[in-house]
């Protein structure tokens, strides 16, 4: 693993940071698993969730958004180019946000029966502090025609998984 030496930054949204978000938005992502662009930009230009480009010495390399409720901090999205990836720089930006954030994070994972990336990942959060709070964690359609999706919920510190569940139906899904 080649490991990331230059300085890693998370810059504010700026419009000029969008094009190249939305690219990787909808290339990390399946479809299920992100909203809408349309709901996306319009989400991101509000003071509800926070959206920090990533930049390795000045150059885009990913995104990560955030929810931030009273007990805890979510992970909606968090995505590196993928010639970025294995150099450390995912550790790193959770490093990071563990520093800035005085809350456990939440995030949501797919299992890592679906694939070995899944599998991968999970471990990757593991690494990083994060434990399996549920695994029978259901994330609703993020719109008409889209499906919900069974994934698992993590978190950096013991959470009750149905109230963390009920937050999140209630604040980012609008259920």
């Amino acid at each position: 693993m080649e490991t990331a030496t230059g300085e890693i930054t998370l810059k504010p949204f700026r419009s000029g940071d969008c094009r190249q978000i939305l690219d990787l938005y909808e290339r990390a992502f399946p479809a299920d698993e992100r909203r809408p662009i349309g709901e996306f930009c319009d989400l991101v230009a509000t003071d509800t969730v926070s959206l920090r480009a990533i930049f390795v010495d000045n150059l885009f390399a990913g995104f990560i958004t955030m929810w931030h409720f009273g007990k805890f901090s979510y992970i909606e999205h968090f995505a590196l180019d993928p010639e970025q990836r294995g150099r450390g720089i995912g550790s790193r930006v959770l490093g990071m946000l563990s520093g800035l954030l005085a809350r456990p994070v939440v995030l949501e994972a797919e299992p890592p029966s679906l694939s070995p990336l899944a599998a991968r990942r999970i471990e990757f959060y593991h690494r990083n502090g994060f434990d399996i709070i549920s695994t029978d964690y259901v994330q609703p359609p993020y719109g008409p025609g889209l499906n919900p999706v069974n994934l698992y919920l993590l978190a950096t510190e013991p959470l009750n998984a149905d109230e963390v569940a009920s937050e999140l139906k209630k604040q980012v899904y609008k259920i």
